[in-house]
């Protein structure tokens, strides 16, 4: 298995694929587009960085050496998943009674 994702993007909108990984419980890594932003809480809960080989290889080098910075990510990234299966439970309820 993986033990980060990584998306090096030059535009992404709403990234499902990230939810996927975040639902997986894995950091990640991603470029500044305004999808990776967003979701990633600008910063809070993954890595966010220029679209340049150098910035990317610098943050996979960063969350392989310090383990508590990748564990914080992973827990965010659980947190994050959590919300998900809330939001699509109260979808669920409200499709119920609209369709009853």
């Amino acid at each position: 298995t993986a033990d980060v994702f990584l998306s090096s993007s030059y535009a992404e909108g709403l990234p499902l694929v990230f939810c996927e990984a975040q639902c997986l419980g894995k950091p990640i890594i991603a470029t500044r587009t305004i999808g990776a932003v967003e979701l990633l809480q600008n910063g809070d809960t993954g890595c966010l960085v220029n679209i340049d080989a150098d910035s990317i290889a610098a943050s996979v080098e960063l969350l392989r050496l310090k383990k508590n910075l990748r564990t914080h990510f992973e827990r965010a990234s659980k947190e994050a998943a959590k919300e998900y299966v809330n939001n699509v439970s109260k979808l669920q309820k409200i499709n119920e009674i609209i369709t009853i």
